[in-house]
């Protein structure tokens, strides 16, 4: 399903807009909550490889969005990463708090 071109036609426009926002509301902190994890992330990784998806990581990279939440994998619950930036936490399904 990740693999599905219809994501990336999604991702672009929803980054145009994302980057119109920013450029109005510079001050603006962006929470980014997706089902899926970002590729080749502590929350994608599972069996000895990563299962996220790899549109969601080039968003982040380019975006740089100030927290992303995360779950899918329910393995990987708890844990914390970083993409430049931009913090990925995957919850769980304990839920967190967050400090902006």
């Amino acid at each position: 399903a990740l693999t599905n071109p219809r994501f990336e036609q999604v991702g672009k426009k929803f980054e145009q807009r994302l980057q119109k926002l920013r450029k109005m509301y510079e001050e603006l902190k962006v929470v980014f909550m997706t089902h899926a994890p970002p590729h080749n992330t502590k929350l994608d990784a599972i069996h000895g490889s990563h299962a996220g998806c790899k549109t969601l990581r080039k968003f982040i990279e380019n975006l740089q969005p100030d927290l992303m939440i995360c779950g899918h994998l329910h393995e990987n619950e708890g844990k914390e990463d970083a993409v430049g930036e931009t913090k990925l936490i995957n919850p769980g399904w304990h839920g967190r708090f967050f400090d902006l």
